[in-house]
């Protein structure tokens, strides 16, 4: 691994001499604009301050390893339960990174959307990419929970039923 005056290192390609594909494009993120962000969910109750606690986040970490163990393991026995862990190992790990800066995401209506802007607003090297999984996830996830019976599975709407289903969402304020 080796990168000129300026350019980040990578690994190289096949051929010894090339650069390996560059990354996908990363979401950044400004200082300003995460504490803009955390001050205005903090005036809005979506988060609160709590005493910094390193071992129950290191917990938290270790409980979202084990989730994405499990859901490897899952996936094709039991593809509901292995998107429920993929959620929660998710959801996990950005519990613990808020956590150890000392936030809490209130339970509350929106908590598991606030947790997917914190990690947007807040954290850093995340790809947009990934982030729009992440939310595709918490989507499927919570309509799989709230709004489907175990006996019909989650059909993902398109097209108008697609802004239809976003657009009653939102108005109920609902993850």
């Amino acid at each position: 691994m080796s990168g000129g005056p300026g350019q980040p290192r990578r690994p190289r390609g096949p051929a010894g001499g090339q650069w390996a594909a560059a990354p996908r494009e990363r979401a950044s993120v400004s200082l300003d604009r995460s504490r803009q962000w955390l001050q205005q969910a903090l005036a809005a109750r979506r988060i609160s301050r709590v005493q910094p606690n390193m071992a129950r986040s290191g917990d938290l970490v270790n409980h979202a390893r084990a989730h994405v163990r499990s859901a490897g393991a899952l996936a094709e026995a039991a593809p509901t339960l292995a998107l429920a862990a993929c959620h929660d190992a998710l959801r996990k790990s950005i519990d613990a990174h808020a956590g150890a800066r000392g936030y809490r995401f209130e339970n509350a209506p929106g908590a598991h959307r606030s947790a997917l802007e914190y990690a947007r607003q807040v954290l850093g090297g995340i790809a947009e990419a990934d982030l729009y999984e992440a939310e595709r996830l918490r989507t499927r996830r919570h309509d799989g929970r709230v709004r489907r019976s175990p006996l019909r599975p989650y059909q993902p709407p398109g097209g108008a039923a697609l802004r239809r289903h976003r657009y009653q969402r939102d108005r109920r304020g609902g993850n």
